[in-house]
């Protein structure tokens, strides 16, 4: 048998995680988080972090575990989730993984565990800044040429993973589709029972904006100066999330912070439909209604209880 495991997934701010702190409680649960975003320390309001009190003496795992001038990716994501769940089983505990990082949740289902190769820092960093300086379109339409599957595959605004795919191919020669069907499986890791979390898409929207107007009155400028002034810079994978790279944007000049506040809003609304696109799409996922939060934590927990 395999050990089980729930994941709660969503677009962002449907409510992902306050609704995994009713379940943890509920379930006897620890919470692993899949969010790409909130492993960075001192990145708190910008990746909507609940704070210790929002928390209710719940464990999270993989919150505040990386210095925002370190890389993290999916295969340090993988290792790291895989060590935090089997610790909680350990112990006797359900591990509820959530996140709206969707090719996280797939990694750590079906991605074997192996070292992954084709890595080439300084090559990296060149493709890093051509991004950062305006070129992610024509770094996309260069991997359409050496690898049309991985272009298919990848949204042309998604600069992680058009990067690692050309680093891949670039250090080996090879394409990076080929890899990842290689190293992917048929069968998912652990038990996993799916929900997505989801609700009218006007009705999400308002909260987005709300969510984000919320962030600038918290203070993400001033968190966003606080990491340049430590030495993050804009080329840092930390600064590419949405809300660090406008702020960024803003704070050197580009732009004021009305028309950043705007970006914000607009790259969220556009994230959000690829999340709700994605996560509709994956085998056995039950799409559960979260405008009523009581709702739908008891919609999930009768189906948890009945499988």
């Amino acid at each position: 048998m395999k050990d089980r495991i729930i994941i709660i997934s969503g677009p962002t701010s449907v409510g992902k995680s306050e609704i995994s702190v009713e379940l943890a409680s509920s379930l006897n649960g620890e919470v692993v988080s899949a969010d790409s975003m909130q492993v960075y320390r001192g990145m708190d309001i910008g990746t909507g972090k609940l704070r210790p009190e929002e928390m209710r003496g719940i464990r999270h795992h993989l919150i505040d575990i990386i210095d925002p001038k370190e890389d993290f990716n999916v295969s340090k994501f993988r290792g790291f989730a895989i060590e935090a769940i089997d610790d909680i089983l350990s112990r006797g505990k359900l591990p509820i993984v959530v996140g709206g990082t969707g090719f996280y949740i797939k990694s750590l289902l079906y991605t074997k565990e192996e070292l992954e190769p084709g890595k080439d820092p300084v090559y990296k960093e060149q493709l890093r800044k051509r991004a950062n300086d305006g070129c992610l379109s024509e770094l996309y339409d260069e991997l359409n040429t050496v690898d049309p599957r991985s272009a298919e595959r990848i949204n042309r605004n998604d600069r992680f993973r058009i990067i690692r795919a050309l680093e891949y191919n670039h250090s080996t020669g090879k394409r990076y589709s080929d890899y990842c069907e290689a190293t992917t499986s048929d069968e998912p890791r652990y038990d996993a029972r799916f929900f997505v979390l989801d609700c009218n898409r006007k009705i999400l929207y308002k909260r987005m904006d709300e969510r984000v107007d919320r962030m600038i009155v918290d203070g993400l400028v001033e968190e966003v100066k606080t990491l340049l002034e430590k030495g993050v810079t804009a080329s840092n994978t930390s600064m590419n999330g949405i809300g660090y790279k406008e702020i960024c944007s803003h704070l050197s000049g580009e732009m004021t912070l009305d028309d950043a506040v705007s970006k914000i809003k607009s790259n969220t609304h556009h994230y959000a439909v690829r999340q709700c696109t994605w996560f509709r799409n994956q085998k056995g996922a039950v799409i559960v209604d979260c405008l009523d939060r009581e709702k739908a934590v008891k919609e999930i927990l009768d189906s948890i209880s009945s499988s």
